[in-house]
């Protein structure tokens, strides 16, 4: 009789338990497999999210340098020929690495002359690698009115004027005489006559003292505006070139060049050559500012726009040409001073403004537009609260 172990079974038995074994084996690669799939798939959207990422942040870095571009390139007659509603491209670029970007404005006001003109510069970014990218950032821009704070006379103001004997304030429209000669800088510009003087307080001229003008004192009408005299001080000071603290007086105002022929921009006494055709600073125009009272006390003379939130004294023979904005009065003299162009003081009450002997208001329609327009305060500048933002789509 024969005896089997204990531990054996049958043929059977031991071929279920080989087919058990090669199922779990199966399956066991079946889940490695999944496993190793799955962590394929998470790795390749991982590769290609962080590539979609670098291929957002290279365009996104395209679209700031074409809104950089545009900045640099803005240019105030292009987009004075936007329409309200309308658009304009204004550029496109390629970057040294292939990427590209495009710089679109549009025009967002009512086109209204008297009023600011708003603009948004978008500028599209795309990225040139195996996916791609787009990305837009944009800046709204704001853009002065031409002439909208001056000048409808030779001198405008809220309180009294006196006039010494000797004084001129003449309304009549002249081109400068530096500037006579040549038929470019105000042959464009037509002559039109203002008033001498429009104020609201009185006007005392003293024996030999000379108005004239267009009438030769007016009153100032609903469109004069004197009570937004400070909105302009202060909208225009966020365009100054040269800055100076409330009680200065300067005596060194005059045009000057570097060795390198380039006319001095950056000297704090140095406001343009409007007498000096051929010099470097003659088509040089500051915006001046001064947070205060200034006294100017020169014998040469300067241009642009000068905004004074005090009082102004122009004494000693010096010559300004452009527009003056002045917060309180504002005193030509001693020994004279001249404004070509156009001025404006808001003195209030029983501030009075004074033209001494030999000080000299003429209006120039010429120098107050050659003023403005080559000066900052016609150049577009980002809003703060809108300075920078992404267009999400």
């Amino acid at each position: 009789m024969k005896r089997h172990s204990a531990g054996s079974g049958t043929g059977s038995e031991r071929v279920g338990a080989r087919g058990f074994a090669l199922v779990m084996a199966l399956f066991a690669l079946v889940i490695v497999g999944v496993l190793v799939a799955g962590g394929y798939l998470v790795a390749l959207r991982q590769w290609r999210a962080t590539g979609a990422g670098s291929q957002g942040a290279a365009a996104l870095y395209a679209a700031e340098a074409g809104l950089n571009a545009g900045f640099a390139g803005l240019d105030s007659v292009a987009l004075d020929s936007i329409r309200p509603g309308d658009g304009l491209m204004l550029m496109e670029g390629v970057l040294a690495n292939g990427d590209e970007y495009s710089v679109r404005s549009s025009r967002w006001d009512a086109g209204r002359d008297s009023g600011p003109s708003y603009y948004l510069i978008a500028s599209e970014g795309r990225a040139h690698g195996a996916w791609g990218g787009r990305r837009q950032v944009a800046a709204m821009v704001k853009k002065a009115p031409g002439g909208a704070f001056c000048c409808g006379a030779a001198l405008e103001g809220q309180g009294a004027v006196r006039l010494d004997s000797g004084a001129v304030i003449s309304g009549l429209d002249i081109v400068p005489g530096p500037w006579a000669t040549d038929a470019e800088l105000c042959g464009d510009i037509e002559l039109r006559d203002r008033p001498g003087i429009v104020t609201e307080g009185q006007v005392l001229p003293a024996a030999g003292a000379l108005v004239q003008g267009s009438p030769p004192v007016a009153s100032p009408g609903r469109a004069d505006g004197f009570g937004d005299i400070g909105h302009w001080l202060r909208e225009l000071a966020a365009s100054a070139d040269l800055r100076y603290p409330g009680g200065t007086v300067l005596s060194d105002v005059g045009p000057a060049a570097w060795a390198n022929g380039e006319c001095g921009r950056s000297s704090l006494s140095v406001w343009g050559a409007p007498t000096a055709p051929g010099h470097p600073c003659f088509n040089f125009f500051p915006v001046i500012h001064a947070a205060g009272d200034l006294t100017v006390s020169s014998p040469m003379s300067g241009q642009g726009i000068l905004l004074v939130d005090g009082d102004l004294v122009i004494r000693d023979g010096f010559e300004f040409y452009g527009v003056v904005l002045v917060g309180g009065t504002v005193t030509a003299g001693p020994g004279g001073g001249h404004v070509v162009g156009g001025v404006r003081a808001g003195a209030l009450g029983s501030d009075t403004s004074r033209v001494g002997m030999g000080g000299e208001f003429r209006y120039s329609g010429c120098a107050v537009e050659r003023a403005v327009e080559g000066s900052k305060v016609q150049a577009p500048h980002p809003l703060a609260q809108f300075g920078w933002f992404e267009i999400l789509e």
